[in-house]
Formats: C-alpha cells, structure tokens, sequence
C-alpha cells in the first residue's frame, strides 16, 4: 500500500505538468520592459501588443499577456499571433473552453498551422477529449517536432489513453531533443520512475535540477525516488526539507523528509517528527502510512494498529 501511495503521488504531478511553465526570471523582467516600451511608442501596431504578451506569458503573468493579446486583437481581429496568444494565455489562466474557442478561430486563419492545432489539442486535453487531443497533437508534432509544450502535452495524451510505452518512448525523444530543457527531462523521470526503472530517473532528475534548480516537484520527486531506492536517505531529507519550506501544501513533503530519517537509522526522531506531521495535517492519508510502516518496524503495535485505524477512517467510501 505504501508504494502504491508513494507512486500516485509522484504521478499526480506528471498529470498536470504539460501546462506548468517556470518560475519568473530576471530576464523575464527586461523582456517585459521592453516590450512595455515598444507598445508606448507605437500604440497601434499589433505586432508590438504581440510582443508585450509574449513577454508577459514567458514570464508566467498570463492574465497581463490576456490582456495585452486582446489590445492586439482590438487593432487587427485577425492577427492568427494574438489568436494563438489569446487562446494561450486563456488556457495557463484554467479556461480551457475559452482557449479551444480561441483556437477554432486561429485554425480557420491557418487550417493546418501547428501551434493552433497544439494549443486545441492541449485544449481537448484539459477538458478530457483525449481522443481529439491524441489527433490535433499528433498532426501538430508531425508538423513541428520543435514545439516543446505541444511534444510534453503528447506525452501525457498517451498516458491518459493508457499506453505507457509510447508515453514513455516520446518523452526520452523529447529529453534528447531538448537537452537544456529542465521540463522535459523531469517528465522523463517521472515516466522511468512510473516503469520502476529508479536509477535512470534519478539520473533524469538531477539533469532537470541541475537546469532548474527552483522546480519543487523535480525535488520532491527525487526525494521519493531516492527513499524507494534507499540510498542517500540525508539528501532526500534535505530535498523534503527544502519543498516543504518553498511549498508546504498538505504536508506530504515534511513527512517524507521525516520518513527519510527514519530509514536512515534514527528511528526514535523520525517517528516523533512524523507524528508531529500528522498532528499538524490530520487529513493526510499518506503521511499515517508512513507511520503505520515506521511502528511496525520499531515494533510499536499499539500505534501501528492506531495508525491502520486511522487509515480506515480516511479511506473510508462515504454513504451515498
């Protein structure tokens, strides 16, 4: 049961990863500047409302890039750039079924352009139309294999249709393809971790990180990878220690950085600081399981059985 839960929580992040996109960077900001400058000095030109939302999206501001595609719009409603940028932006914003209306207008601009079929096929993927996404996203990569979004946005096609080998086999082309891309190695080890091919995805996670040191989930998920191999327990610690400080959520990451240390021999400290985890986040299912297998190798039954106890509880199917 542990494994099972430690695996779907690695795998939860993958399901959503095709839209994540980076932190803000330092560059992102001049970009913007600049490109804020342009508009000032030539307000009537789409192409510098273009510009301003392309700098706004890179620097993951996609209600401003919304916004700033929509003047593009107002100037020229048939630019096919503020279409796609619109209908980008309008899906990283969680509207999914104003970005496929968005792309059906870029399309009947450019019937067979890759983008606008990337962007309705990532569209049709959010929604759940994994059928239509498979064809759009298909064609799209057919068309231009060098579209980094709509190539991680296959991958995750071929997951949600249950095929784990083609998901699998399209991500290491993508990771070869795209070697300083810090996304697309990540989604590869969460592939070889998902096909229990730990060393390889370990080796993937550090080349992601190594790329992009700030991506939580690329540390979390090494974390895991590293107690599952249950070899240098210290550093998974540190890496839980580390998500947990950035992004404390439901307080999984705090419990694997105390279910780390108490593989590492120090048993006594890594059930207190687990049950400290528990009392703070009663409702997190993953974490009782991990003291539940911690009792029940320091022999603690009382516990381990007031832990199953609790699973039950949380597990529980409610009446209907």
């Amino acid at each position: 049961m542990k494994r099972l839960l430690d695996s779907g929580l690695a795998i939860l992040g993958l399901v959503c990863l095709w839209a994540l996109v980076g932190c803000q960077r330092p560059g992102d900001v001049a970009e913007v500047d600049a490109a804020k400058t342009q508009v000032r000095q030539q307000p009537n030109s789409p192409g510098a409302w273009v510009a301003l939302g392309k700098a706004y999206l890179q620097a993951s501001r996609y209600n401003d890039a919304f916004i700033a595609y929509r003047g593009a719009l107002r100037i020229d409603d048939k630019s096919f750039e503020a279409l796609c940028g619109v209908g980008e932006a309008s899906l990283r914003l969680g509207d999914a079924q104003g970005a496929l209306q968005w792309a059906a207008r870029a399309l009947d601009r450019r019937p067979d352009d890759p983008a606008a079929l990337g962007l309705r096929g990532r569209a049709r993927l959010a929604m759940g139309q994994t059928e239509g996404a498979l064809v759009d996203l298909e064609r799209a990569a057919s068309l231009d294999s060098s579209l980094l979004e709509n190539r991680l946005a296959l991958v995750n096609v071929y997951r949600a249709r249950n095929q784990p080998d083609r998901a699998l086999n399209q991500a290491a082309k993508i990771a070869a393809q795209f070697p300083e891309e810090a996304r697309a190695h990540h989604l590869y080890a969460m592939l070889l971790d998902a096909a229990e091919r730990l060393p390889e995805a370990e080796q993937e996670y550090r080349r992601a990180l190594l790329l992009d040191n700030s991506l939580t989930a690329a540390k979390f998920a090494l974390a895991l990878n590293l107690v599952h191999q249950n070899r240098r327990l210290d550093e998974a610690r540190r890496l839980a220690a580390e998500v947990d400080a950035a992004q404390p959520g439901e307080g999984t990451a705090a419990g694997l950085a105390g279910w780390a240390l108490f593989l590492s021999g120090k048993q006594e400290q890594g059930l207190r600081e687990l049950t400290l985890v528990y009392k703070k986040y009663p409702r997190n299912v993953q974490v009782v399981v991990w003291i539940k297998a911690a009792a029940l190798r320091s022999g603690n039954t009382e516990l381990a059985e007031a832990a199953g106890k609790t699973l039950q509880a949380l597990t529980a199917v409610p009446p209907s």
